[in-house]
């Protein structure tokens, strides 16, 4: 038989490891008592084993200098969300402000319509560019003031928006809080992204008020 390790996801901050006799992969999880938590691995025992710890440093302490280019300006499609945002908001304002100056000018109905109808393409249009904008800020606080953590990637794969007829690649992880599980992730047309793989470490800083919000450390 073959010696059989076996890691899970992590309870604790670390991920839980087992050492099963077996014929063959499937029968280790079988025989293992895994329960419902996630198989991260199941490789041969007597093998070199994978390394489950972030690599490199720790981030260091608050507030960090943010390193070069770590946020960017809206690119592929934060750029898209910012130039179709820029021109509904922009649209809106010039019709409301027509619409203005028909009420000063006494033409009320035709005034009321140019003045509230545009007023749902100002809230998209505002929407969107809170939404590319309000992003790169929590990032950046993130990035300087939050605090550090260790995940593990769970996700590994295309996102739902498209650029150019080009899936944006986005990864998820999770880290745990006294035994409780958050879930952070990060999406871009960068190609670094691209070379994470499920299962691996990483650093993360999170908001300690609020760890929903989760950033990857260093900045991919």
């Amino acid at each position: 038989m073959t010696r059989w390790r076996i890691r899970t996801a992590p309870q604790d901050g670390r991920p839980e490891v087992q050492t099963i006799e077996a014929d063959s992969a499937e029968d280790a999880l079988r025989l293992a008592r895994i329960d419902s938590a996630q198989v991260l691995s199941v490789e041969v025992a007597d093998a070199t084993p994978l390394s489950y710890e972030p690599a490199g440093q720790p981030p260091p302490s608050a507030p960090r200098q943010l390193p070069p280019g770590s946020v960017r300006s809206p690119g592929g499609g934060d750029a898209v969300m910012t130039m179709v945002g820029g021109l509904f908001t922009g649209i809106a304002l010039l019709f409301i402000i027509i619409g203005i100056g028909l009420l000063i000018g006494g033409a009320g109905v035709i005034g009321v319509v140019f003045t509230l109808f545009p007023m749902i393409h100002l809230s998209v249009g505002v929407g969107l560019l809170w939404n590319v904008w309000g992003t790169r800020a929590l990032r950046k606080r993130l990035y300087q003031h939050g605090v550090a953590a260790t995940a593990t990637i769970d996700r590994v794969g295309p996102g739902n928006l498209r650029v150019n007829g080009r899936p944006r690649m986005e990864i998820g992880w999770t880290f745990f809080l006294n035994d409780q599980p958050f879930h952070g992730k990060r999406s871009g047309m960068n190609l670094r992204l691209g070379a994470v793989d499920e299962g691996d470490r990483i650093w993360v800083l999170y908001d300690p008020e609020d760890p929903t919000k989760s950033v990857e450390w260093p900045p991919l």
